[in-house]
């Protein structure tokens, strides 16, 4: 009699073990999903609305926009101790998370470029006046 009492209490714990593990799969895969998404829009967004004017900006815009990708999420996975999951969800997690990363790059250069653009004709003295005026002395 005991002997079975036990046997259908593990049924029982195995049963909701396997549930448990269910959820929470479908838990990452939701997050993977939302992750991933939201990286390729903003990126999407970004580089519409920040567009090149020459061929040699382009080069530098995805050249940095690539760097920062590989790098900075490299940094964000180290530091954090992100661990994904080796699935295909948890790649998906990750490339969110890679194509998110090189938007800075992207804004980076291309801001350079338009305040170069905007400090185009003026002599160094006028240029070292800007840019103490933006660090405030």
């Amino acid at each position: 009699m005991r002997l079975k009492l036990v046997s259908n209490r593990m049924d029982e714990v195995t049963q909701f073990a396997g549930q448990s593990a269910a959820a929470g799969a479908g838990a990452v895969k939701a997050t993977s999903m939302v992750l991933a998404g939201s990286g390729i829009l903003s990126a999407l967004i970004v580089m519409v609305f920040l567009e090149p004017q020459s061929k040699k900006e382009k080069f530098l815009c995805f050249l940095s926009t690539f760097m920062f990708a590989v790098c900075l999420s490299s940094a964000i996975k180290i530091y954090f101790g992100f661990d994904l999951p080796q699935t295909l969800d948890g790649h998906i997690a990750y490339a969110g998370l890679v194509i998110s990363s090189g938007v800075p790059g992207w804004v980076i250069v291309r801001a350079a470029f338009l305040t170069l653009d905007k400090m185009k004709g003026k002599d160094i003295g006028q240029i070292v006046a800007i840019v103490k005026g933006w660090f405030g002395k």
